[in-house]
């Protein structure tokens, strides 16, 4: 993987650009709903009040969980995963390719960031390339399912247990 990106002169990797895809919700749109999100934002409270503890309470009964705690973005999800799984300080894997909260959120914590290159049919971290980046430093796998494709969960699980390594 010495090529130089097809941005900066090489190899453009498909023939045709990719387009962006506009998310609809055209569908789940109905008066019960916009009265709901009206009052919500008349409410003043976005982010926090009555209506996040609602949704919480929905979210713990639906998965069957003890606790559930909405946040106001991934990042902050990704932040409070790598602190709450004591991986501060640590060395941390991620795809080279990904939004960059995701190596922002490592960074935050003071992780040192180990990029792992893609695999080019599933644009997902390569299994074959984190086999190549794990050392004894290695604390975690920060996988993404890059455009809704999923990562091999399978394969990610079994290679973070026989390393003793986090998976997230």
């Amino acid at each position: 993987m010495m090529d130089k990106p097809a941005v900066l002169g090489g190899k453009k990797t498909f023939e045709k650009d990719i387009p962006p895809v506009l998310p609809s919700f055209s569908h789940y749109t109905n008066q019960e709903f916009l009265n709901k999100i009206e009052s919500i934002l008349k409410s003043n409270l976005v982010t926090n009040g009555k209506y996040v503890k609602e949704l919480e309470e929905e979210i713990k009964n639906y998965i069957g969980a003890n606790n559930a705690v909405l946040l106001s973005s991934c990042t902050s999800g990704l932040i409070l995963s790598l602190a709450a799984l004591g991986l501060r300080n640590k060395e941390v894997i991620l795809p080279s390719f990904t939004n960059i909260a995701t190596g922002n959120a490592a960074y935050w914590n003071n992780c040192k960031l180990v990029f792992a290159d893609v695999d080019k049919e599933t644009f997902n971290i390569s299994i074959e390339e984190i086999k190549n980046k794990i050392s004894k430093n290695t604390a975690a796998i920060l996988a993404v399912n890059m455009y809704g494709n999923p990562c091999n969960l399978k394969e990610l699980e079994k290679l973070a247990q026989e390393h003793n390594i986090k998976l997230i």
